[in-house]
């Protein structure tokens, strides 16, 4: 634990002779040291170790080789998405999305269906980092039928994270989700959406809400988006009680560049925080340019 935690570098030989060690918990321990000292020499050691007959010494050299973050030791790792063992797979799938290989798209796609939350979670994760777009499609579906409120949590994420306009409906969707953590990631994950030029209704409901967090990304997507149809609403955030919901909704109403907005904004220049009266004046300049 030692010289993992200091990163010794000297000491990988040895590490790597421990790997072979006969009891499974120092062996174990050495493929966490590895992975923390992040020596790509020792991918060849790790890779017997991710071959271990100790299930302790294969769950550490997986993870191990994600620290590497080499592509090239994905093919060792993508046949732990079947293993028995719920850690084991849910570990890959982590260790898969460090390794950023273009080739395992197609097994993490698979995992989103596992029977077990972390694996799915994981896989979530790891597509969203390696940017697998041809996951959007399984994502959209989970954001609004998987029944773990984390999972639907994490699939909102990583569709805001492809940015893909498609993806409007579902997380439109998600902001009536059960769970409020749900409807604030949606509603956040709109806002990094492309080319949407037309605010949900339920996005202006949203704005509204009586949930600060959930208002206060709903404004600020709102904002992103400029529908000029949703000017009344964020005029109507002026009055909110809480300053950084009248600021999001300050240069939002900055960023329409619309006459319309002027009597709102010059409005603004009255308000009890110095943040949002400066805001205000900024978003008359860009009104008028």
């Amino acid at each position: 634990m030692a010289t993992g935690e200091n990163e010794r570098r000297e000491l990988v030989g040895p590490l790597e002779r421990l790997l072979g060690d006969s009891v499974a918990g120092p062996a174990a321990m050495a493929a966490w040291a590895l992975g923390e000292i992040q020596d790509p020499s020792s991918e060849t050691a790790l890779i017997q170790a991710v071959h271990s007959s100790a299930a302790r010494v294969r769950l550490a050299g997986v993870w191990a080789l994600g620290e590497l973050q080499d592509a090239s030791a994905a093919k060792e790792v993508v046949p732990m998405l079947r293993d028995p063992d719920a850690a084991m797979r849910a570990t890959a799938a982590e260790a898969l999305g460090e390794m950023k290989s273009a080739r395992t798209g197609a097994a993490l796609v698979g995992a989103l269906t596992d029977r077990s939350a972390n694996v799915r979670e994981a896989a979530v994760r790891a597509l969203s980092d390696l940017r697998e777009r041809s996951a959007i499609p399984a994502l959209e579906g989970m954001v609004v039928n998987d029944p773990d409120p984390d999972i639907r949590r994490a699939a909102a994420s990583a569709l805001g994270d492809f940015s893909a306009a498609r993806s409007l409906d579902p997380l439109t969707r998600a902001l009536s989700d059960r769970d409020p953590d749900v409807q604030r990631d949606a509603a956040e994950a709109i806002g990094n959406l492309e080319d949407i030029s037309k605010a949900p209704t339920a996005l202006v409901r949203a704005s509204a809400s009586p949930d600060l967090e959930l208002r206060r990304r709903a404004t600020r997507t709102l904002g992103k988006i400029g529908d000029p149809a949703t000017l009344q609403a964020l005029a109507d955030r002026l009055a909110d009680e809480d300053k950084d919901v009248r600021l999001a909704a300050v240069e939002g109403l900055g960023e329409m560049k619309v006459q319309s907005a002027v009597s709102s904004l010059t409005r603004a220049l009255g308000d009890r925080d110095p943040e949002v009266r400066r805001a205000a004046a900024e978003a008359l300049g860009k009104s008028r340019e």
